[in-house]
């Protein structure tokens, strides 16, 4: 095991208190530890080759990853890119983080357009003899074995009841799982509680380690990480461009928000927080003016 490299200055490391193994910042050792150099990045192509040829892992691939199958689909309405009201560029430029938001609900069209846009099955590769079948998303992932999954914590979405929901990417629908655990539950485990409680809609990014950790080892949790912020720009970028607002938050307890959810809490890990709704034009954002 690397010792680590002198990734902050002395100045720094007196005045930030981070968690330390032998004296050494826990994100030194982590980052070090799974940079690649000439010896084990062939250590990493052998799991890589070893991954692709183990026919139960491709099996896991050809087959795609659906949760709750029990629990009874909410049909989304088709995705309608007609909503757009912005082009790319305007889009790009307008992208900010919205914190405040209106008290007008979302529609049920608008999250389903956000959400299979952002996140939603685009495509797939039909098996051949040398690649099984694999669907293709909205946003890259190492592999293409897209560990993430999404929970969304719905406030004000026309439609739908308060609640936690599962969205199922493959068939491009939701999934009820709590009607009872509300806003003010969620809040109480949210640093910004504020922006959630106005927000139609709050987003959770779950992942689970088992394929990526196989394929790419250690390595593997950087890749998720980066796929989490492919996700949000997508979600930033799509909400903006039907004129509705977005935020990417990490300010949440991790545990107590696992304990919201019907999962096994020792595969999965939270990564990352959204919350998406109409904007508050009454407060002060800037944006481009239109073209």
């Amino acid at each position: 095991m690397k010792v680590g490299v002198q990734m902050i200055s002395d100045d720094f490391r007196g005045k930030y208190k981070y968690h330390y193994l032998n004296g050494i910042p826990l994100f030194e050792l982590y980052h070090t530890n799974t940079e690649l150099n000439c010896i084990n990045f062939l250590t990493l192509n052998r799991m890589v080759n070893n991954a692709v040829c183990d026919d139960w892992f491709n099996k896991k691939i050809k087959k795609g990853v659906t949760l709750y199958n029990e629990i009874e689909c909410i049909k989304l309405p088709a995705p309608n890119p007609t909503l757009e009201k912005y082009s790319f560029f305007e889009t790009v430029s307008r992208r900010r983080s919205i914190r405040n938001y209106s008290k007008i609900p979302l529609s049920l069209e608008e999250l389903s357009t956000i959400l299979f846009y952002s996140a939603g099955i685009s495509g797939k590769y039909d098996e051949t003899e040398q690649h099984p079948r694999q669907l293709l998303r909205t946003y890259p992932s190492a592999g293409a074995l897209f560990p993430i999954n999404l929970y969304l914590f719905i406030n004000n979405v026309e439609g739908l009841d308060k609640g936690i929901y599962y969205y199922d990417a493959i068939n491009n629908n939701i999934k009820c799982l709590n009607k009872y655990c509300n806003i003010d539950t969620l809040c109480e485990v949210l640093s910004y509680d504020g922006i959630s409680l106005q927000g139609a809609c709050a987003i959770f990014m779950l992942a689970n380690m088992e394929l990526v950790g196989y394929k790419y080892g250690e390595r593997g949790y950087r890749f998720i990480n980066i796929e989490a912020g492919h996700i949000a720009q997508n979600f930033y970028l799509v909400s903006t461009a039907i004129g509705i607002g977005t935020v990417a938050l990490g300010g949440f307890l991790d545990e107590e928000l696992l304990e919201l959810l019907p999962l096994d809490r020792e595969k999965y890990f939270m990564l990352y927080q959204l919350v998406i709704g109409n904007i508050n034009f009454n407060s002060d954002y800037w944006f481009p003016p239109s073209k």
